[in-house]
């Protein structure tokens, strides 16, 4: 047996009984916790004491006052032996590889357990070296739990009970509060489990507040070591947000002048360079085909590097890594299908690479494959891989989003309510940008369930047209048998007292028209009231979007073509229908040019095969350049008939809507869609050949 202060630095096995009155010296571990503090002063602060506040605690002779003790009748001894020296801890990660750990006797088998944790407020009590059988039930054991209500959310009926499975748990772990249980009996049983899980959750919330103090030695960091902090800042803060818009547009300032003042502005990127602006290109999710560029470039770069065998050169610490923010930056462009193929080909290679991709590797792989499968409008594989994520980390901000989407989408609101819930109550809830997040999306979510309630149940509600005809509208859009609402009508030249009835009437759901001499100076009241206006756009004026763009104050809209086309629903449209519903053909249609948010319907372009026919001649002496060109050209093409759309909607922050129906007749569901959108009954929707 080693004589005491005989540990070697090398790392040590799990202990044995030959570790049995064996400790590392108090010299020794002083020195290590002072070490920690110089190089994580986030974790280890400096009024942080080694072995605790409580001077009365002895570093050689402690016991666990809480844990392990199902019954407080009949306590599980846990009897310290000695400590020494462990490996590296994938947690926490100290640089010098290696952590002090108490050697415990629990039950009659020996374990270990992590000195710093020992020491914490509540977890242990004095007890002398060695010389105690029972331990001693804390009394500060309540102080652990605190009450699970989150405002935002209406119950914790969404969740269970992480003992004993029951719906509603009242209480919350108070250390990393990312447990729930319906009492304390509940959060004792469970306290064992829940240990390493809990440290893991305190020592993310401590560095978590501590990332919000900004230090004046930020702005005199090194470029390149300022850019990484702010990424690092930036990924607290959710998608589009415009603070992490700023940290991205700052790191990647830093990242400029990193180039110019240490690469000598000669274009050459090392790879760590290349990483941090590749992943704050893709987060900012404003640079599009810039950043699928930029992290090509990476995945190019690192592949010729490891393909080298004798380069000194260095490269990424995973071989995952560059592929994610590619993977990613397709998504944040909308390429779908080429974020979804590379997602899977990661995917096949999780395992059977050396090494094989980390744990927050795979779950960035997975998410992303979710997220894409959402996107595509395949939503069981999405919700069943969304859950492995679950599975592998609740608390990862966004892990539940596409799951409470696709289930949103498969028309099973209830559950995408539940799973919303879960986002506000298990993500990261030590970041308050997240949780606010989560529940924004959460009362949207319930919102919209309780909008969809109100309408199933309100079997009385109409639809004004106020000069329309009505055989024309019915023709287009179904008779009345065929609403899940009445449709009353009114003429052009009715008195005001008239349509002030009307628009005052309770059940009146929306109101189309196509006259803006008539009356339209009340319908604006109505909508700036947050009523839901309906242009019917089949035969009206060119000049119309962008008067209602104007008067309605909703950003530019403009008439863009009267033509044929085959159209698709856009994401928006899928996300509010709930619904994949096949491509549209129309007999004509007036087109409109409206911001992205405000589309519901798009052309649909023919194949890049079909597009490189028409338009390389192959006759042509340039016929190859043609050929070369036509990639970029035929990308040109889809987005310009991306920005053109029959039908466009526009909501308003003070909740009135405004629907542009610009097309006649089409197939067996373009009626069947209008109908659902006038009449906000989603469920309505059918898809007949």
């Amino acid at each position: 047996m080693m004589p005491l202060g005989g540990w070697s630095d090398e790392p040590q096995e799990f202990p044995t009984e030959d570790d049995d009155g064996i400790f590392i010296p108090e010299s020794e571990l002083l020195a290590w916790h002072k070490k920690m503090q110089g190089i994580h002063p986030r974790v280890f602060t400096p009024e942080d004491k080694l072995f605790g506040e409580d001077h009365g605690q002895h570093h050689y002779g402690t016991q666990l006052a809480t844990c392990f003790d199902d019954d407080p009748n009949k306590p599980m001894h846990c009897e310290v032996k000695g400590s020494k020296w462990e490996s590296q801890s994938p947690m926490f990660k100290y640089v010098d590889n290696r952590e002090p750990m108490y050697v415990v006797l629990i039950g009659g088998e020996i374990s270990q357990i992590h000195l710093t944790s020992a020491h914490e407020e509540g977890g242990w009590n004095k007890v002398g070296h060695n010389n105690t059988k029972r331990s001693v039930r804390s009394e500060d054991d309540e102080r652990k739990l605190v009450d699970a209500n989150e405002e935002g959310i209406d119950s914790t009926d969404c969740i269970n009970c992480d003992a004993c499975g029951k719906p509603g748990p009242s209480k919350k772990c108070s250390s990393c509060q990312t447990a729930y249980y319906c009492n304390l009996k509940c959060h004792q049983n469970h306290e064992m489990m829940h240990r390493q899980d809990c440290q893991t959750g305190v020592w993310i919330l401590k560095e978590a507040n501590a990332a919000q103090l900004d230090t004046e030695d930020d702005l005199n960091m090194m470029p390149l070591a300022r850019a990484q902090k702010l990424l690092s800042k930036a990924e607290d803060y959710p998608d589009d947000s415009k603070t992490r818009h700023d940290l991205c547009g700052d790191g990647l300032d830093a990242i400029e002048l990193h180039e110019v003042d240490y690469l000598g502005g000669t274009g050459v990127e090392d790879v760590q360079t290349l990483y941090i602006k590749a992943q704050l290109m893709e987060m900012d999710g404003r640079h599009g085909l810039e950043a699928i560029e930029t992290a090509k470039k990476l995945v190019a770069i690192d592949a010729s590097i490891r393909s080298n065998v004798h380069s000194r050169t260095p490269t990424m610490q995973s071989e995952f890594a560059a592929s994610i923010v590619l993977a990613g930056a397709y998504g944040r462009a909308e390429k779908w299908e080429d974020a979804m193929h590379l997602y899977k080909d990661l995917y096949t290679k999780i395992y059977d690479s050396v090494p094989n991709a980390t744990p927050p590797e795979q779950r960035k792989i997975i998410m992303g494959m979710s997220r894409c499968l959402y996107e595509l409008g395949m939503y069981e594989p999405s919700i069943e891989l969304g859950f492995c994520a679950v599975e592998m980390n609740r608390t990862f901000p966004g892990v539940y989003k596409y799951i409470a989407l696709s289930e949103k989408a498969r028309g099973n609101m209830d559950e995408a309510v539940k799973l919303a819930g879960h986002a506000v109550l298990y993500e990261s809830p030590w970041n308050e940008h997240n949780k606010a997040a989560a529940k924004t999306f959460y009362k949207k979510i319930s919102t919209q369930q309780r909008n969809m309630q109100q309408i199933a149940n309100h079997s009385t509600g109409h639809i004004l047209l106020l000069g329309i005809d009505d055989d024309l509208f019915k023709t287009c859009f179904g008779k009345d048998a065929s609403w899940s609402c009445k449709i009353k009508s009114l003429p052009e030249n009715c008195t005001r007292d008239v349509l002030d009835k009307a628009l005052s009437e309770p059940d009146l759901i929306s109101v189309a028209f196509q006259d803006f001499d008539t009356h339209y100076q009340r319908l604006k009241q109505y909508f700036f009231q947050g009523g839901f206006l309906v242009y019917f756009g089949i035969y009206g004026e060119y000049t119309a979007p962008g008067q209602l763009s104007r008067d309605l104050k909703m950003g530019p809209w403009s008439f863009s073509a009267y033509t044929n086309h085959e159209y698709k629903l856009t994401h928006k449209a899928l996300e509010k229908l709930g619904n994949k519903i096949t491509e549209q053909q129309y007999t004509k249609g007036n087109l409109v040019k409206a911001p992205v948010i405000d589309r519901l319907m798009v052309p649909k372009g023919v194949s890049f095969e079909e597009y490189k026919e028409e338009n390389c001649d192959s006759g042509e002496d340039d016929y190859e350049e043609q050929v070369k060109k036509a990639p970029a050209s035929y990308e040109s093409y889809i987005n310009r008939l991306g920005e053109q759309s029959p039908l466009v909607m526009h909501k308003a922050s003070h909740g009135g809507e405004v629907l542009y129906l610009g097309f006649v007749n089409g197939d067996g569901n373009v009626p069947s869609i209008v109908r659902a959108l006038l009449s906000r009954n989603h469920s309505t929707i059918t898809t007949e050949p």
